[in-house]
C-alpha cells in the first residue's frame, strides 16, 4: 500500500510510513499481545521463554518507525557502567500526540521486555488495533503472578508545543480532501432553538401587551377620561353631562345680548384626557343687566357699565344739591337687561341754573322752573315776541342759584292786535281750530317748535309733529288717539295750508303740575290746557266712583253755562260704570293705571289721559282736540264712551 501523505510503498500491515512517520489508519492489523502466565503447565525454560519475547518485541517493531524531535526525546540507551546491557529504559511521562518531524531522519527502537519473575508459560494473543497516535503497545501483565511485576512501555514525551490543539496533523491542509468534516453538535442547534424560541415568545407577548394597553386605553381603563364637548348646551345639561363623566365643573359666566344660560365655549378644551375628578371649566352666556350707579360720580357709573358691554351714553344735567357730576337717576332703570348697542341715559347732578325759557309760553316756563327746583314769579312787559311767551328771564339763563330761588319770567302781553288772537298757548289744543294753518306755523315758529314729520294723508289733511325741548310734543293728525309719529319726511304742510282734523299734545305730567294718576292730576292738565266742563270720567279704578269722579271733574268748571250740563253727564256716567268698570280691569291687566276725562268745546271734543306703567313714578299725559263728526263717524255717542275710547286705542 502506498502513504496517503507522502506516497511511499509501505507494508500493508504497518501502522505508520516508513518514510514520512504518517499515521496509517486505512488497514486493520493484528498484532500479537504476550501474556506470560503463572505456573502453565509445560512451561517453556526460562532462557527460551526470554528469546521468545524479546523475538515477538523485535518482530512487532521492526516494521514500525517513530520520528522523534532529536532535541526533546529520549531514547533508551543500555547501561554500560551498570553492565545492564539487556535493560531498557522508556522517557517518562505520557506521550500527548505524534507529531511529524521533517529531519533527522527516522530511527527505529526495539523494546525489549524482561520479567523479573520466573513464568511458566507465555502465550502470544492477536492483540486489536491501537490508536496510532498512543505510539507503543504494551504488555498485559494482568495474569502475572503476585510477585510478578508488569512493566508498561511508557510513551515518548513529546513538548505539547509541537501538538496542534485539535489533534489533527500541524500540517493540516496537506490532509486529504476526502477527510469528512465533523457535523454541527445538536446540543448547539438545541440551545440556538430554544433560544429562538424564546425570544419569539417575548416578541408575542410584548405585542399583546401593547394589544391589552390599547384596547384598555381606548376603553378609557387607564390614561384618563374624554372630556365630553358641551358647547351649545344649556347650563344646566351641560353640567350634569361632565358630572357623569366623572368631572367637576366650574362655571365662567360671560355677558352676552342673547343666549342667557347657555354654554358659549369650553374653557378645558373638549376632546382631550384628564383624570377622573379634575375640573373642568365652561364659559356660560348671562345677560348684560343695568347695574345700581345712583349715587356714584359719573366716571365710575360709566366704568362700571362699560365692564359690563356698555358703548353707548347720553348725559342729561339736573339741578341737585348733591356733588356735580353725581348720577341721579340712569334709563333703563338698575336691573333691567339692555343690548350691547343700546344708549344708556345717565342724569347728572348740576348746582342749580336758570334754565333757558326764552319763547316758551307762560305755562311751559312755569312747569320747567318747577322741574329744576326753582321758583316762578310772572311779569308781563310789552315786546317784539308773541304775547304770551317769556321775553327774559332774571336771573339770566345758565345764573348759578340755590336750590328754590325764585325766578322772574318776563312774558310778552303783546299789541292789541296780536292779543285778539286765538293763539296764545301752545298747550291750549282747542285754540288751532280757530286759526288758519298759516298762522299755526308761524305761532310755533315764534314758540321754538321744529318740525320733525310733515306730510299729508290720503284725504289732503295735515300730518305733521313738532317738538320743543321742555315743552310737550304738539302733532296735527286725522288720527289723534294714535301714537304721532316722529320722523321722516318733514315737509311744512301747515305753512301749504293743509286743513287741521285733529290735535294730539304729550307731556310729561311733572311739567303741568301731573304728579299721580288721579283727579287732582286730572284737574291739574285740564286747567293748563284751558279745557274745562269734563262730562265723563273713566279710570283704572272701580266702577263705584264714576259718579263722584264726574261731579268732581264738572266743580273745577269755571264755566257757569256748562253746569246743567255737567249735572246731566254725572248721572249718565254712573249709570254706566260696569263697561267703566270693565275697562278698567283690561288696562290693569296690562299693568297700567290711568285716567281718562272726556268733554266738549263748541263743535269740539276733547280728551285728557293720564297713565302710569307699573313700576314708574312719572306720569304720562296725552290730550286731544278734535271734531265731534270724528266720534260720530265711530259710533261714539256719549262722552263716556269717547273716554273709554281715548284710554283704550291709545294704551292699545
Amino acid at each position: 500500500m502506498k502513504c496517503p501523505k507522502c506516497g511511499a510503498e509501505v507494508e500493508d500491515t504497518a501502522r505508520f510510513c516508513n518514510r514520512c512517520g504518517y499515521p496509517l489508519t486505512g488497514a486493520a492489523k493484528e498484532k500479537p499481545k504476550v501474556r506470560v502466565v503463572e505456573g502453565a503447565k509445560d512451561a517453556a525454560p526460562s532462557d527460551d521463554i526470554d528469546a521468545a519475547v524479546h523475538k515477538a518485541a523485535q518482530e512487532r517493531n521492526a516494521d514500525q518507525t517513530h520520528p522523534m524531535p532529536a532535541s526533546d526525546a529520549t531514547y533508551p540507551q543500555a547501561d554500560a557502567a551498570s553492565g545492564n546491557d539487556a535493560a531498557t529504559r522508556i522517557a517518562s511521562g505520557p506521550m500527548a500526540k505524534t507529531v511529524q518531524v521533517e529531519e533527522p531522519p527516522t530511527q527505529v527502537m526495539d523494546y525489549e521486555t524482561y520479567i523479573t519473575a520466573p513464568a511458566t508459560e507465555a502465550v502470544f494473543q492477536p492483540e486489536e488495533e491501537t490508536d496510532p497516535s498512543m505510539g507503543l503497545d504494551r504488555i498485559d501483565a494482568e495474569d502475572l503472578g503476585s510477585d510478578a511485576t508488569a512493566t508498561e512501555l511508557e510513551p515518548l514525551a513529546v513538548p505539547a508545543e509541537d501538538v496542534p490543539a485539535d489533534g489533527a496533523p500541524s500540517d493540516a491542509q496537506d490532509l486529504p480532501a476526502s477527510i469528512p468534516q465533523e457535523a454541527p453538535d445538536d446540543a448547539q442547534r438545541r440551545k440556538r432553538g430554544r433560544r429562538t424560541q424564546a425570544i419569539i415568545m417575548a416578541i408575542a407577548a410584548a405585542i399583546l401587551a401593547c394589544a391589552l394597553g390599547w384596547y384598555g386605553y381606548q376603553q378609557e381603563w387607564w390614561g384618563g377620561v374624554t372630556v365630553p364637548d358641551v358647547t351649545g348646551m344649556q347650563v344646566d345639561e351641560a353640567t350634569r353631562t361632565l358630572q357623569d363623566a366623572g368631572f367637576a365643573v366650574d362655571v365662567q359666566l360671560s355677558y352676552v345680548d342673547s343666549g342667557d344660560g347657555y354654554v358659549l365655549a369650553m374653557v378645558t378644551p373638549a376632546g382631550g384626557r384628564m383624570a377622573r375628578g379634575s375640573t373642568v371649566s365652561i364659559d356660560v352666556g348671562q345677560l348684560r343687566t343695568i347695574p345700581d350707579v345712583v349715587g356714584m360720580a359719573k366716571d365710575d357709573a360709566v366704568a362700571a357699565l362699560a365692564e359690563i358691554g356698555a358703548s353707548s351714553f347720553h348725559y342729561e344735567y339736573k339741578n341737585s344739591s348733591e356733588a356735580e357730576d353725581t348720577v341721579l337717576a340712569v334709563n333703563p332703570a338698575a336691573g333691567s337687561t339692555f343690548s350691547s348697542s343700546d344708549t344708556i341715559t345717565l342724569t347728572l347732578a348740576q348746582g342749580y341754573q336758570v334754565p333757558d325759557l326764552i319763547g316758551m309760553t307762560e305755562s311751559a316756563a312755569v312747569a320747567a322752573l318747577k322741574k329744576a327746583g326753582l321758583a316762578a314769579n310772572v311779569v308781563y312787559v310789552e315786546a317784539e315776541r308773541m304775547a304770551g311767551t317769556v321775553d327774559s328771564t332774571d336771573p339770566a339763563a345758565g345764573t348759578a342759584v340755590s336750590a328754590g330761588t325764585t325766578v322772574t319770567l318776563n312774558v310778552a302781553q303783546g299789541s292789541d292786535a296780536e292779543a285778539a288772537s286765538s293763539l296764545s298757548n301752545a298747550n291750549h289744543v282747542a285754540d288751532y281750530f280757530s286759526a288758519t294753518s298759516q298762522d299755526v306755523a308761524s305761532f310755533l315758529e315764534q314758540q321754538g317748535y321744529a318740525l320733525v314729520y310733515g306730510a299729508r294723508d290720503a284725504d289732503g289733511y295735515a300730518e305733521c309733529t313738532y317738538t320743543k325741548e321742555y315743552a310737550g310734543t304738539l302733532a296735527f293728525t286725522s288720527h289723534p288717539h294714535t301714537k304721532a309719529q316722529t320722523s321722516g319726511s318733514a315737509e311744512d304742510v301747515l305753512s301749504e295750508g293743509a286743513t287741521i282734523a285733529g290735535v294730539q299734545l304729550t307731556l310729561d305730567g311733572a311739567d303741568v303740575g301731573a304728579g299721580a294718576v288721579s283727579q287732582d292730576g286730572l284737574s291739574a292738565v285740564m286747567g293748563a290746557c284751558g279745557l274745562s266742563s269734563a262730562e265723563a270720567t273713566v279710570s283704572s279704578s272701580s266702577s263705584s266712583s264714576q259718579g263722584t269722579t264726574s261731579a268732581d271733574a264738572s266743580s273745577q268748571t269755571t264755566d257757569a253755562s256748562k253746569g246743567a250740563s255737567s249735572s246731566s253727564s254725572s248721572s249718565a256716567a254712573a249709570s254706566d260704570g260696569s263697561s267703566s268698570a270693565s275697562n278698567a280691569s283690561s288696562a290693569t291687566a296690562q299693568g297700567r293705571s290711568y285716567i281718562c276725562a272726556a268733554g266738549e268745546s263748541g263743535d269740539l271734543v276733547w280728551t285728557v289721559l293720564l297713565y302710569q306703567q307699573s313700576g314708574s313714578s312719572s306720569v304720562s299725559v296725552v290730550v286731544t282736540c278734535g271734531p265731534k263728526d270724528f266720534y260720530t263717524g265711530k259710533g261714539l255717542s256719549s262722552m263716556e264712551e269717547i273716554a273709554r275710547y281715548a284710554a283704550t286705542t291709545y294704551l292699545g
